[in-house]
């Protein structure tokens, strides 16, 4: 599950905003009004977190903490940008807010960095 989590989350936020009805300028004009950090360092974390936590996710390495910041994204993106723009609203995102919510909730499982750190450390 994690493994076709992260390749499903990679692929998604690599396609081109101007594919989404109102392409770049409505996208950023709507994702600055729910951010909190200048638009420009808002950009590069979204970009390192998609980037860096499925990799996380696919290694079974601190898969809990790895999923919250993609299962923000995915709430974001349905629930606010979608609800101002139909072109970001896609049932899709519920499948995978699901599945992010079940690896924040149960970890990763009996194959992953995780469980193995944690059966080496004693810890059952």
């Amino acid at each position: 599950a994690a493994a076709v989590l992260a390749l499903r989350c990679c692929q998604a936020e690599l396609v081109d905003v101007d594919v989404l009805h109102g392409g770049a300028e409505a996208f950023l004009t709507l994702a600055n009004a729910v951010l909190v950090l200048p638009p420009e360092i808002a950009a590069y974390l979204a970009a390192f977190f998609e980037l860096a936590m499925p990799v996380l996710l696919v290694l079974g390495l601190f898969t809990r903490l790895a999923a919250l910041p993609l299962l923000g994204m995915a709430l974001v993106i349905q629930f606010v940008l979608g609800a101002g723009n139909p072109a970001y609203f896609q049932w899709e995102h519920y499948f995978w807010m699901l599945t992010l919510a079940y690896l924040v909730i149960r970890g990763a499982g009996p194959i992953s960095l995780d469980h193995l750190i944690w059966r080496r450390s004693g810890v059952t």
